[in-house]
């Protein structure tokens, strides 16, 4: 009997395998199904360590999520001989994964389900790979899990389910050939919720979605810098546009304490904190999306609402799949801004949800399975 192996070392408020989920259902597909998740605990570790400075030191943190995981994720792997894992992460988790039961397992198949918004020029395979396997290799036994991801495209999984065709091109020169673009799979849950919520058509109503304000990473700047960043911005919008902004904060970020330094700025006249666990809900509230480094602008297009990426000192490297950018540091961004709103509010056709190409996983499944 076939496992379909879902393992969930992300807590998120949408779910990344329930398209692959109704697609195998829809199927007919015989295999069972099995989710393999965290306890709130681990996942609230998880979410301490990797938005915040520990994610550097990491491999200090995991060590029991890593035996526990090894003993579960083990004990399904040995109890067949045809299973099919599935993990929507490319990081030190894809690493664990793909290295932990190799070897000793029966051989399975592993499917990496995107997660998130990633740089292609700095993703997998990027330098120092060979030495982050070598202190991977070297450290597993004290560890009991790596020490370092490898980036996007570097944990080596057997299939790739990305975002589109940008991701999906990246993985391939990455020397990946099971690499498919399937938004329509992995955004399945977030869309669905959308469809079931009324959707504002008012202009005056943007939400900007902060990116995660991670101490040294490509982000460069923290939450005062960069709100002090965003003020002409912010301003602009509310006196000459009338518009009413919602801040919403990153899930992996510390809400209370950011939702107070965002009341304690001079933005405070202009804006309110968003207060929806659900991001499907915030989209379908307002219209004009924003955003310096989110995946939040995808989900924007996906559900055809006004997605900006802005650009600014803190945060100006291209977004691949987003083309209406606002610059912040060159002279005439307000006159890009208006174009934009412009642009969209008269635009006739609505947006369909159901234009992406269809995606059946099955289909790949069994061309990989046929090898």
């Amino acid at each position: 009997m076939r496992n379909h192996v879902f393992v969930y070392v992300l807590d998120r408020s949408d779910d990344p395998f329930l398209g692959i989920k109704n697609n195998i259902a829809q199927g007919g597909d015989p295999g069972s199904i099995i989710d393999i998740k965290l306890s709130p605990d681990e996942y609230a570790c998880i979410r301490r360590v990797e938005y915040t400075w520990r994610r550097y030191v990491r491999f200090l943190y995991y060590r029991k999520i890593f035996l526990r995981l090894k003993k579960v994720i083990g004990d399904v792997l040995r109890r067949e001989n045809d299973n099919i894992v599935y993990m929507s992460d490319e990081g030190i988790w894809g690493v664990f994964l793909n290295q932990t039961f190799r070897a000793s397992a029966p051989p399975f198949v592993t499917v990496n389900v995107q997660h998130g918004f990633f740089e292609l020029n700095q993703s997998g395979g990027k330098p120092g790979y060979k030495l982050r396997s070598m202190l991977n290799t070297i450290l597993l036994p004290l560890l009991k899990g790596p020490a370092f991801g490898y980036g996007f495209g570097g944990s080596g999984f057997d299939i790739y389910l990305c975002y589109g065709a940008d991701e999906e091109d990246w993985l391939r020169q990455l020397g990946h050939d099971q690499v498919y673009a399937c938004p329509e799979l992995i955004k399945w849950d977030f869309v669905q919720r959308y469809r079931s919520m009324e959707e504002s058509s008012d202009m005056s109503r943007v939400v900007f979605i902060l990116p995660a304000l991670v101490p040294g990473a490509s982000f460069g700047c923290g939450l005062p810098e960069f709100l002090q960043t965003i003020t002409p911005l912010i301003e602009y919008l509310a006196i000459v546009h009338h518009c009413r902004v919602t801040i919403r904060m990153h899930p992996g970020g510390n809400a209370e304490k950011e939702s107070a330094m965002i009341l304690a700025s001079p933005l405070v006249q202009y804006v309110e904190v968003d207060q929806e666990r659900d991001i499907a809900n915030t989209l379908a509230s307002n219209p004009v999306v924003l955003s310096a480094h989110s995946t939040a602008l995808f989900e924007a297009q996906v559900v055809g609402r006004c997605a900006i990426a802005v650009s600014s000192r803190c945060y100006d490297r291209p977004i691949h799949y987003l083309h209406r950018v606002v610059d912040l540091q060159e002279s005439g961004w307000e006159e890009k801004l208006d174009t934009y709103l412009e642009q969209y509010t008269k635009k006739t056709a609505g947006r369909n949800l159901d234009e992406f190409e269809s995606c059946d996983f099955l289909q790949i499944l069994q061309r990989r399975l046929a090898e």
